[in-house]
């Protein structure tokens, strides 16, 4: 039964044969001895990993003090953080503004400010994250912080707000209903976006497996320029604590504005 599920092509087939065969096999009532006592389990467990939390389920996770996964602990001349400018050169000036969606706990935008860029914004849901970035990062307790979801503070922005707006594994959390941020981040950049996120796309209970090129495309964006993730890191290894294989899952886009001016002009 679960290998017909996983044979169909689209996504959201599958999601819906998941869970009509979890409602299925839960009405059966006793399982018969010669029946895989572990299958009820494993269609509804499966079933219910298809299917994203709402909204306000997200907002709440990613709000706690300390989710499952969400915070580093910070680190110096971080080699994650290194590949964003390794995909960004020769298009980036340090007199540049950079917003950084999803902005964690400052890894990323410290790392940025000891490289000469100065004029940082991050936007970050948690409360508790922003706090660790102020006390983790001195350099940074004077940068501007967006606290909330994206998709409810970057409407307030004016249209070219920034140079570059990027994220980081953060998009793939964006709840289906709320895509309309895709054209809110393409608005908001004069120049580039550059989107660090699951190349195939990732369904789960707290992930959406949005086809990025598509969705900032239709904003009015064009690629130009991408590589895999894995790639950027200057030496991937498990002696690095900052690598990771699932790395080699994602892909870095950078996407540039229809009508953005020249690099470094």
């Amino acid at each position: 039964m679960l290998g017909g599920i996983y044979g169909l092509r689209s996504r959201d087939a599958r999601r819906r044969a998941l869970a009509g065969a979890a409602d299925r096999v839960l009405s059966l009532g006793p399982i018969k001895r010669r029946t895989n006592p572990n299958l009820r389990a494993r269609v509804a467990l499966t079933a219910r990993r298809a299917s994203m939390d709402d909204v306000e389920q997200l907002y709440e996770f990613w709000r706690q003090e300390s989710p499952d996964g969400n915070y580093f602990t910070p680190s110096v001349n971080s080699t994650r953080s290194e590949t964003i400018l390794t995909i960004m050169a020769g298009l980036l000036d340090p007199s540049h503004s950079i917003l950084e969606i999803g902005c964690n706990v400052g890894r990323n935008l410290n790392h940025l400010w000891d490289c000469g860029f100065k004029n940082l914004t991050g936007l970050e849901i948690s409360e508790s994250a922003v706090r660790r970035l102020r006390d983790s990062y001195p350099n940074l307790r004077d940068i501007s912080i967006m606290l909330g979801p994206a998709e409810l503070l970057l409407p307030g922005l004016p249209d070219g707000s920034f140079d570059l707006v990027f994220t980081m594994a953060v998009l793939e959390h964006v709840h289906p209903s709320q895509s309309a941020v895709f054209q809110e981040i393409a608005r908001v950049s004069r120049r580039y976006v550059l989107a660090i996120e699951p190349r195939a796309g990732t369904a789960s209970h707290r992930q959406y497996p949005w086809d990025f090129v598509r969705c900032f495309e239709e904003a009015g964006l064009r690629v130009i320029h991408q590589a895999n993730w894995s790639s950027l890191w200057p030496t991937p290894s498990a002696e690095d604590p900052e690598w990771d294989r699932s790395h080699e899952t994602y892909e870095a886009w950078v996407f540039e504005a229809a009508s953005g001016e020249s690099a470094l002009s």
